[in-house]
């Protein structure tokens, strides 16, 4: 029974890093550098100093955090 309630808490874990990756534009599978790198390229077009948005500033720091 502990192995059933394990795989049901790890869903959401890993559609959250499917999601992240994708507002990212890479692969689940990228590397530190390569997330880095999308992160700050994303940001630099949708940050709101520069006439992005607030709120997708802020789903693309979320996604940064998973």
């Amino acid at each position: 029974m502990g192995t059933l309630a394990t795989r049901a808490n790890v869903a959401p874990r890993a559609r959250a890093r499917a999601q992240a990756a994708a507002i990212r534009g890479i692969r689940e599978t990228s590397s530190k550098q390569q997330i880095k790198d999308a992160h700050r390229k994303i940001m630099m077009l949708n940050h709101p100093d520069r006439g992005g948005s607030p709120f997708i500033a802020s789903k693309i720091n979320e996604a940064a955090e998973t």
